[in-house]
Formats: structure tokens, sequence, C-alpha cells
């Protein structure tokens, strides 16, 4: 779990925009993409290539969202929100992804995450979705 080198330095928080957002997803160019327009859109954002990244950041930091894609490799992002749930994560979780099936998009909406958005994705979509979630 590490801030993206590859873009500027995290800006400073702002009133609207203080909130730390973890980005797990597998797929580096959509990982470096979501970092990148939310950086621009003024949020404080960390990333994790798969699941059991994005599980360890989480235990060693505090975040008030974590966007999750669904297929990831070592923990997909059902064990990820099943494992945040166990744990009473206090957050917000937003599934970012490719339309899930019907199963997997009920086991989500049994585990209470806060939306689910489909890729492609808006990037105003995203962060509309985001202030909506969080406020």
């Amino acid at each position: 779990m590490n801030s993206n080198p590859l873009f500027d330095s995290t800006p400073e928080p702002t009133s609207k925009n203080s909130l730390r957002i973890l980005v797990a997803e597998d797929d580096l160019n959509i990982r470096d993409l979501l970092y990148l327009i939310l950086t621009q859109a003024g949020y404080l954002v960390s990333t994790a290539s798969d699941g059991l990244c994005a599980s360890s950041a989480i235990a060693s930091d505090a975040f008030d969202l974590v966007i999750t894609d669904h297929e990831m490799p070592r923990l997909n992002g059902l064990g990820l929100v099943k494992q945040l749930r166990s744990v009473n994560y206090p957050g917000k979780i937003i599934v970012l992804s490719s339309p899930p099936s019907m199963a997997d998009r009920g086991a989500y909406k049994g585990l209470s995450v806060d939306r689910m958005l489909s890729k492609p994705c808006l990037n105003e979509l995203l962060i509309q979705t985001i202030e909506e979630v969080t406020h």
C-alpha cells in the first residue's frame, strides 16, 4: 500500500475533500487512472494491488472509504468486503467493477456495500457517488 509515486504528491487536505480513500484494483492502468482522478479531485488516496494488500493497509491505517474491484487475485472484492464487515470497518465501501453475477451482487447487498458502480465509469459519476455516500 503506497501512494502512487508516478503522479504529483497527494494534495493537502481541504475541508471539502479530506477523505482518505483506499483503491483496491489489480489492473495497474486502472489503479493509476483512479489515483490520478481522485487526487486531482482533492482526495487523499492510497492504492492496493489486490484484496490482501488492501486488507493489510486497512489494518494499519484509517480510511474513510474503500473503492474495490471485484475480480482480483489472492483476495477478491467480495472477500475483502467480508473481512471489512467482520472487523466492523466504520467507513464506506464502493465496488467498482465489471458487472458481477447476480449471486455476487446479492452477496454484496447482503454485506451492505454503500454503492456498486460498473466499469467503465464516468469520472463525474465516480466523484458524485463518493460525495453522496460520504455526506
